[in-house]
């Protein structure tokens, strides 16, 4: 399971993941969900249809693009570029739609949670990638799906 954040920081966009990824019955730490394609800063909550690491060969123009190499996943996606947001979902029976974001965005099933405590975090003297890490943090106390290590990345 996921916990993706994508918030605007002074003109910049900063992104935190967790690294959970759980089966049927048991819950794993994986790699990395936020890796760089060409462009892109591509973040993952959900299957890929893909080698995910492989994706990072690879240098997409477009978020069709990305959602031609991710294939029909069921999966929600965050694309970062410059200033821009997008976020993109397949249900794996069509094809990828995406919608850029005006504010902050999050997805995966912890998603709700580390938005809500990045926003409560706002007014404290804490710098960006402080404040996120705690919101990850939180977000993992509160929903059994969010598991570290987190990662913080700019763009």
């Amino acid at each position: 399971m996921t916990a993706i954040l994508a918030a605007r920081v002074g003109g910049r966009i900063i992104v935190g993941a967790d690294r959970a990824w759980s089966s049927a019955d048991h819950m794993y730490t994986c790699g990395p969900k936020v890796l760089r394609a060409g462009a892109w800063l591509v973040a993952l909550a959900g299957e890929a249809c893909c080698d995910w690491e492989a994706l990072a060969e690879h240098n997409p123009r477009t978020p069709d693009d990305v959602g031609d190499l991710l294939g029909r996943s069921e999966a929600d996606v965050l694309l970062v570029r410059g200033k821009t947001i997008r976020l993109g979902s397949c249900d794996g029976s069509k094809p990828w739609a995406w919608g850029a974001i005006r504010g902050d965005a999050a997805i995966g099933d912890g998603g709700a949670w580390l938005h809500g405590a990045w926003d409560a975090l706002e007014g404290y003297e804490l710098d960006a990638e402080t404040r996120m890490r705690r919101a990850l943090k939180c977000a993992a106390r509160r929903c059994p799906s969010v598991k570290g290590p987190f990662d913080v990345v700019w763009v």
